[in-house]
């Protein structure tokens, strides 16, 4: 469970088990973990290879209310759209202001992922 109030506390960031750690003071790229020694190619202002960057600090919170803001969303949204829209701008946006850096950005699935943390599992559909 992450604590909303302060997620840099969070697994998630493990350097074995997660997404690695925070990025550096010097120019906030990624420092240990599977993302370190990542770079990408685009920014808003076009090509500009850079790393992946993060920004956790003490006072990283995420939205804070997404259980009450998801169920909110799931109970008046008529069409799929406005749901995925309420969805997008809402509780699902917060989270990528909280960790900041590259995930603030329009950008911030630009690049190959090919990683997967190992408590992630195939699933299969039917």
């Amino acid at each position: 469970m992450i604590d909303p109030t302060n997620s840099s506390l969070s697994s998630i960031w493990d350097p074995i088990e997660g997404f690695g750690g925070n990025g550096s003071a010097l120019d906030g790229c990624v420092q240990g973990g599977p993302l370190q020694n990542i770079y990408l190619n685009y920014t808003e202002d076009g090509y500009s290879p850079h790393c992946l960057n993060r920004n956790l600090t003490e006072t990283t919170a995420f939205y804070g209310g997404e259980r009450e803001a998801v169920k909110e969303i799931v109970n008046t949204a008529k069409l799929y759209n406005d749901f995925r829209n309420k969805l997008e701008k809402g509780p699902h946006k917060h989270i990528h202001m909280g960790i900041d850096g590259e995930m603030k950005t329009a950008f911030s699935t630009n690049g190959v992922w090919k990683f997967k943390p190992p408590w992630v599992r195939e699933k299969r559909v039917g």
